[in-house]
């Protein structure tokens, strides 16, 4: 009876263990979770189901906003794919805990590079350029050294003799299958390292000079009034303007569709993609490999568009991601809006880029009233002034948020300026982030972005 007992508690437990492993090691198991937790409500901690295919890399990890994205100034106009590399390099490091930091620490010193310079904005991402060239050169590959900045030389040596002695090239998915188990993060790490430089290396596709006509975040869609979340950043050109790759890579669709148009999408691979809407014609068929630089289309109107311009979208690990966050020598022209307490009862707001004669509508984020109609020059530009009334105060924003100012008119996305710091004897201010212009964190996308 004893024995029986006992046989009957170790076959509950080992189906137990199966159950468990099933659920939470198994594409079948992420796939039910991740359900699970869109009917619930809740985030899931599942695995994307590519991960289970492609080593965890690129594709398969969540590409986070840079935490600490370099500022315009402190990049050139056009980045070196090595610099770039430098660049991602830098924002990724800087996600990792003081506990984390060993092994590049160690790697730093392997190849007489100064660690502390990591964390330096200027002298930061040079240096772990020359550390991952010096690094690549000794490992073989520009993945492996970027791995052993996250895992460490001697694990990523390992991984780079094993997969050739396979007859593998050693990129990072192949190093990340020759892996040992428990180390996602370090995989994860050296992954948006390279995405993000990959990112950072990319050009423009119209010229730098083309204004903005709808940024990247959340607005009033100009079709169909509802707000949605905008993917990428609209261009204003005219139609049959040449619209060039952003780098090389493999176009993977160039078709027709009711919403998007024309439009054309290139993967340039370490899980980067861009896409080009709205065109009126194309000049690339699917699967051909396209170099930097190269015509893709010509711009148009097509689709769902209330005028000609090309809609512009930068995905990262299949997640859209702004492109002036990542876009070296800063962001081209477009509305922008800037304020400042000009005295404790007057706020000035200068606005720029509106375009010639745009009428407007100009409020304070926290004002119950108080709106203005203002009309800007002939060069797009316009300064307006706000004064205390009842229902607006200014010496502090309602519930002690910093003042912010916004700018509307016609289909014009709504346009936001920078928080406003202001006296508040109630505690700190409470910081207000856009989500639509290239110096704040974007407002989060989609999971499923249907329409570029």
């Amino acid at each position: 009876m004893f024995l029986r007992r006992t046989r009957g508690l170790v076959d509950f437990l080992a189906a137990a263990l199966c159950l468990w492993a099933a659920i939470y090691h198994t594409p079948v198991g992420a796939a039910l979770r991740s359900v699970g937790g869109r009917v619930l409500g809740v985030k899931s901690s599942a695995r994307p189901l590519l991960a289970y295919y492609s080593g965890g890399v690129y594709e398969a990890i969540e590409v986070k906003v840079p935490v600490r994205a370099p500022p315009p100034w402190l990049v050139a106009a056009e980045l070196t794919p090595s610099e770039a590399l430098g660049y991602g390099a830098w924002a990724a490091y800087g996600r990792l805990p003081p506990s984390r930091r060993a092994e590049a620490e160690a790697l730093a010193r392997r190849y007489g590079a100064d660690p502390r310079a990591f964390d330096d904005p200027r002298s930061g991402p040079p240096e772990l350029s020359r550390l991952l060239t010096a690094a690549g050169a000794d490992l073989g590959s520009e993945d492996a050294a970027v791995l052993a900045l996250f895992s460490g030389y001697e694990m990523s040596r390992y991984a780079a003799e094993r997969a050739r002695a396979e007859g593998a090239d050693p990129t990072l998915e192949e190093l990340a299958r020759q892996l040992p188990p428990g180390l996602e993060d370090e995989i994860g790490g050296a992954s948006e390292a390279m995405v993000l430089g990959t990112a950072y290396s990319l050009s423009w596709p119209v010229p730098p000079s083309t204004p903005i006509t709808s940024p990247f975040g959340m607005r009033v869609h100009p079709t169909l009034g509802t707000r949605k979340m905008h993917t990428g950043v609209d261009l204003g050109v005219p139609v049959g303007t040449e619209v060039k790759a952003v780098a090389g890579g493999v176009v993977r669709r160039a078709s027709n569709d009711a919403v998007n148009g024309k439009l054309v999408v290139v993967d340039h691979g370490r899980g980067v993609t861009t896409a080009y809407c709205h065109n009126s014609e194309l000049m690339v068929a699917p699967g051909q490999p396209v170099v930097r630089g190269a015509v893709l289309a010509h711009s148009g109107n097509t689709g769902r568009s209330t005028g000609p311009h090309l809609h512009y979208q930068l995905e990262l690990g299949n997640e859209p991601m702004d492109p002036l966050r990542l876009r070296p020598g800063g962001k081209p022209s477009g509305p922008e809006l800037s304020a400042k307490l000009a005295s404790e009862r007057k706020l000035e707001v200068r606005g720029s880029g509106f375009g010639p004669r745009a009428r407007l509508v100009a409020s304070l984020s926290h004002c119950t009233r108080g709106a203005k109609e203002v009309e800007a020059d002939a060069t797009g530009s316009f300064v307006v002034s706000f004064a205390p009334s009842r229902g607006c105060e200014l010496s502090c924003g309602r519930a002690g948020e910093p003042l912010v100012v916004l700018a509307k008119g016609g289909s014009q996305r709504e346009v936001r300026s920078e928080p406003v710091s202001c006296p508040n004897p109630r505690g700190p201010a409470r910081p207000v982030l856009d989500g639509g212009h290239g110096d704040a964190p974007p407002s989060p996308s989609p999971a499923n972005a249907t329409e570029y």
